[in-house]
């Protein structure tokens, strides 16, 4: 694991210190570059998709990110990525609030082309463990119906989906990251499914 704070043992001044731990977060940041970007992917509405790309939100996540370096060291459990996937998921829910004067339909529907096949596959993964698979739907439809409703779930539904299975964050990691128990997790977790299940079979019907 890599932590900010292990990076560096030197007796500088405070300030030359979050200095070199900001330097060395942007490092950290390239390097899990990838992964990050699929975390904004996966959490972004498409009202803010809209309104900031993705290069935009990775920069204000790490502007975010420089301001919570104690965070970055607590929870040693929790590895450096997640951390970061953690407030990579806060940016995104601060910069929904200046969507949210938008039209409640605008921005849930998806295309063929908004999906890649990563995400594609992911998606259908995620339906087939939850349901019985269309024999007459190809995958690409199917993604495209998963992604639909997910979209359209509760704020706080769509997280804990998202994060458990997307993100692939354990129910100890999505606790850390929402602040809650463990146990908490895994029960918003649960309704959550039911509810996808609910709203999932309405489109199936």
């Amino acid at each position: 694991m890599i932590y900010i704070y292990d990076t560096y043992h030197r007796k500088d001044t405070m300030e030359n210190n979050q200095i070199i731990q900001k330097t060395v977060l942007g490092s950290i940041f390239e390097q899990y570059r990838p992964q990050l970007m699929a975390t904004i992917s996966w959490h972004a509405t498409e009202a803010l998709k809209r309104k900031m790309d993705f290069e935009d939100i990775f920069q204000e996540a790490f502007i975010d990110a420089c301001t919570r370096l104690d965070y970055l060291n607590e929870h040693l459990e929790i590895s450096i990525l997640v951390k970061l996937k953690g407030i990579v998921i806060q940016t995104i829910a601060n910069k929904k609030r200046y969507c949210r004067a938008a039209k409640r339909s605008a921005g849930k529907e998806v295309h063929e082309n908004d999906l890649n096949q990563t995400q594609t596959n992911l998606l259908n993964r995620f339906a087939d463990k939850i349901s019985s698979p269309s024999k007459k739907m190809l995958r690409k439809e199917r993604a495209i119906i998963v992604h639909q409703v997910i979209n359209q779930m509760k704020p706080r539904d769509r997280e804990i989906i998202i994060m458990h299975h997307f993100d692939q964050m354990s129910f100890a990691e999505c606790a850390v990251i929402l602040n809650i128990n463990v146990d908490t997790a895994k029960m918003r977790y649960a309704r959550a499914i039911e509810r996808f299940k609910k709203m999932y079979d309405v489109y199936m019907t």
